[in-house]
């Protein structure tokens, strides 16, 4: 059952979903999300269930995971599961 005409499907399916962004091709998803905290800190970057969290609080658990496993021998760069 066709439930939109031709220009409403148009506009969901290719309109809509025009949202390619240009990113910079010198930078990783790291340097990407430190900006994004330092743009917006209290910003919510997650939400799961009834709890939420800020840029800043993910960027300082990241780093507190970052650390850890640094204590425990990976070296920068390591691909850890």
């Amino acid at each position: 059952i066709q439930l939109l005409d031709q220009k409403e499907e148009q506009l969901l399916l290719e309109t809509f979903n025009a949202t390619t962004v240009d990113y910079p091709k010198n930078k990783t998803i790291v340097d990407l999300f430190e900006t994004q905290v330092a743009l917006h800190p209290t910003n919510i970057a997650l939400i799961f269930e009834d709890e939420s969290i800020t840029y800043q609080d993910l960027n300082n658990r990241a780093n507190q995971v970052s650390r850890y496993l640094h204590l425990q021998g990976f070296e920068e760069g390591a691909i850890i599961g």
